[in-house]
């Protein structure tokens, strides 16, 4: 009889929620709660997560959730699955944080919601340290990812990958092939203290502009410069509005994947397995995918013309020397002096507290 009417219930249910997909999950979550684990409606549900992310189709943060979202169907035996909206599809970057944070999306794949993510992608610059180095610390009980876990939890978030790091090039409209040719630029900054710091120091002018301005803003000859990483000069198209590239290796963009603390605490211990096993499965997918990913992006900017510059050994110790302390300023001023030690600390830096320590 229980069986009789938890399928009546089902079919109730569907039939309420054919107006849309969306809907349709939504109403037979309803149903499984009201018959009950173990039931016919329990057995047949699937439960979907929601996942948003700023990238298109194309990118490895979306890459990153089709893999997700397929191990995670293949471990939990299809009774859990994930619905993915790219391109900020459910709104812009802010509103995607707000749903993210009042649990209307239940996953995320970009930048944290946290200042500190900001001196981590300038490690390179003020710890003297490489992407790989970084990459390490912050894998799977690295100190780096301790750390970010940390601070993530203060957003309520929990930090499930870190996907690839690549260092931001930059792409201009005029030759860079040594630090003098910098002083010629008009360099498209985006709005942080970190970005401006280092470019003031470095080019004849800057100016803020919002990434999809970016391209008309080249066309018009209002920047002449900007940085990006490879795959997002090739994603946006914005190595099509260029002619030069200059190999730089002093920060690095990465993103990572997040997921509502409240909604994994709502999980079974077994559901929560299921997603952290896909989460692992994800990131490990595109780590491995990421130098060929890079090799075609730089092959692509390269058969469209574009030229590539790398900066001597005398030329790239001369911008970290004249930019370090400017970028350690600011983000001491940011996140407390204290806090930047310890951030530098576990990318393996030689802080003042660590020489004090060996010294002694």
């Amino acid at each position: 009889m229980k069986k009789r009417w938890a399928a009546a219930l089902l079919l109730l249910a569907l039939l309420a929620g054919c107006g849309s997909p969306a809907a349709q999950n939504k109403t037979v979550l309803g149903a499984w709660r009201e018959a009950g684990p173990g039931s016919t409606a329990a057995e047949k549900t699937q439960l979907v997560l929601r996942l948003t992310h700023s990238s298109s189709e194309q990118s490895a943060a979306n890459d990153a959730a089709q893999a997700m979202k397929t191990r995670l169907e293949a471990v939990s035996g299809g009774t859990m699955s994930i619905e993915i909206f790219a391109n900020d599809s459910l709104g812009s970057l802010n509103d995607a944080w707000n749903s993210f944070g009042n649990g209307t999306v239940d996953l995320r794949i970009g930048t944290a919601d946290i200042p500190q993510q900001g001196a981590i992608m300038w490690l390179p610059l003020l710890a003297d340290t490489d992407k790989d180095t970084l990459q390490a610390a912050c894998g799977q009980g690295g100190a780096l990812r301790s750390l970010f876990e940390e601070y993530s939890l203060e957003k309520n978030s929990l930090v499930l990958g870190v996907l690839p790091m690549q260092y931001r090039l930059l792409a201009s409209n005029i030759p860079v092939e040594n630090r003098d040719n910098m002083r010629q630029l008009t360099m498209r900054t985006i709005g942080n203290g970190g970005d401006n710091a280092y470019w003031q120091i470095l080019c004849g002018k800057t100016k803020d502009v919002n990434v999809q301005k970016l391209a008309l803003a080249l066309q018009q000859k209002e920047v002449n410069a900007c940085d990006n990483t490879l795959t997002n000069l090739v994603e946006y198209g914005t190595y099509k509005q260029v002619r030069y590239l200059t190999k730089l290796a002093d920060r690095v963009y990465f993103d990572t994947i997040l997921m509502n603390r409240q909604r994994m605490d709502s999980l079974t211990e077994s559901q929560q397995q299921w997603v952290r096993d896909a989460a692992a499965y994800a990131e490990r997918t595109i780590s491995e995918a990421q130098p060929g990913r890079e090799k075609a992006a730089l092959e692509k900017i390269t058969a469209q013309g574009v030229q590539v510059y790398e900066l001597s050994e005398a030329d790239q110790s001369g911008i970290r020397s004249a930019t370090r302390d400017a970028i350690r300023q600011e983000y001491a001023q940011r996140l407390g002096q204290e806090e930047l030690e310890k951030i530098l600390q576990a990318a393996g830096a030689q802080t003042g507290d660590t020489e004090k320590t060996q010294e002694g």
